[in-house]
This record gives structure tokens, sequence and C-alpha cells, in this order.
């Protein structure tokens, strides 16, 4: 067999492969990452979907303060009255008219700053992996998470299998999760790559289970 590595023809073939796959992975960054650094109005909506998720229009008080609760141990009524003002329940409208207001986002905010106030509302510097966990697992399509979910989350960290301990450093190399594709992290990278390499595995698996003429189609011979 002809060592392509090592044959111009082969090193052509290598750079024209890895030029397509940059521009995909530059694409697939721009897709996922390329936006405002502003709260959008959809995720006001994903938000609401997190903590009503039964879809009901709007939340009592004493509902909301047990809700936040799950994510935010030191929420009492108090903070929830602060939020709510004189109304008796919280609603999307209401929630969406507080931080958006004409079309446009009412308050800028770094996304990843504020995320982190809420792992650490003490403002400790740091927090337990498990902290993070609990709070990965209440998102849908997160509720398991398995050995390979864990390697990937410790990696974007940089912890060691070792370490239990987010440090707010740590937190803080991911990035905004918002920024131009310029300034994507290398964190960022590691999981759009991480990220693609999972959906491509899934589309493999998906299309060779795709019956072909009311029959399965054949796996390829492992010499191919």
């Amino acid at each position: 067999m002809m060592d392509f590595g090592h044959t111009t023809y082969g090193h052509n073939s290598a750079e024209r492969f890895y030029s397509a796959v940059r521009q995909a992975q530059a694409e697939t960054v721009r897709q996922e990452l390329e936006r405002s650094s502003h709260v959008e109005d959809t995720d006001i909506e994903r938000a609401w979907s997190v903590l009503v998720p039964s879809g009901e229009p709007s939340v009592s008080k004493s509902d909301l303060v047990d809700r936040l609760s799950s994510y935010l141990p030191h929420v009492d009524s108090s903070a929830v009255n602060h939020l709510v003002g004189g109304a008796g329940s919280m609603s999307l409208e209401r929630l969406t008219r507080m931080l958006w207001q004409d079309g446009q986002p009412t308050l800028p905010c770094n996304m990843s700053e504020e995320a982190w106030k809420l792992l650490d509302p003490h403002g400790r510097g740091s927090i337990g992996l498990d902290t993070l966990l609990r709070m990965l697992t209440t998102i849908e399509g997160c509720e398991k998470l398995d050995p390979d979910d864990m390697r990937v989350i410790r990696n974007l960290l940089d912890l060691s299998t070792d370490d239990y301990v987010i440090a707010e450093r740590n937190w803080a190399q991911l990035g905004c999760w918002t920024p131009m594709l310029e300034e994507v992290t290398p964190a960022q990278r590691k999981m759009l790559a991480a990220r693609a390499s999972a959906q491509a595995a899934k589309a493999a698996a998906a299309a060779n289970r795709r019956p072909a003429g009311g029959r399965r189609s054949p796996a390829p011979p492992a010499a191919w």
C-alpha cells in the first residue's frame, strides 16, 4: 500500500482535508458562539422552561422560593419579594419585561460571570465539582452524565482525575460563552470538537441502522 504520508500527493491531500476540517470547525463556531454578550429573549424563555418545566403561566412567590432553592440554596422569601416586587406571582411575561424591553435587552451582562455567581453565591472563590454536576443534571438532555461526559468536563475545566474543587480561575478560562469567532478560547474549541465528534458518531450510527429496501444495511468489512 502506498504510504501517502510520505508523498507529495498524500501531503497535498492531507492539507486539503485539514483545510476543509478547519473551515467546517470555523462555521460550527460561528453558529454556536457568535452571539451578543447580552441576555437574549430566547435565553429568558429557556430559563423559564427550566424553572417551570410544567409550563405554568405563572408561579407564586412561595413556589418561586422552592424552585429557586434547588439552584440557589441561599435564596429566601425576602430575596424573591425584592425580585417580584408588589406582584403576587412571577410570570414569563413579567420576567421578560424586566429583562427585555422594546426588542432590546435591558442590561448587558457577562454570561460567564453571572453563571459563576449562581454557582458560588457566597463569593468563596471555589465550588465543589458536585455543585456544578448537580446543576448540569437539571438541564434537559444532561440528566445522566457518563464517564465520557466527565472526561470532557474535567478537560474543559483543566481538572485532573484527583481534582474535585473548581476554582474561579478554572471557570473563567472557559470564556464568556458568547464570543465572536476570533475570541474563541482553547477550552471552547475543545468543547466544540468533542460535540462535533459526538454528533458525527450519532449520525454514523443512525445511518447504519437505517433499513435499505426493507433490510438493515450491512456494516462494511473490517478490512475496509
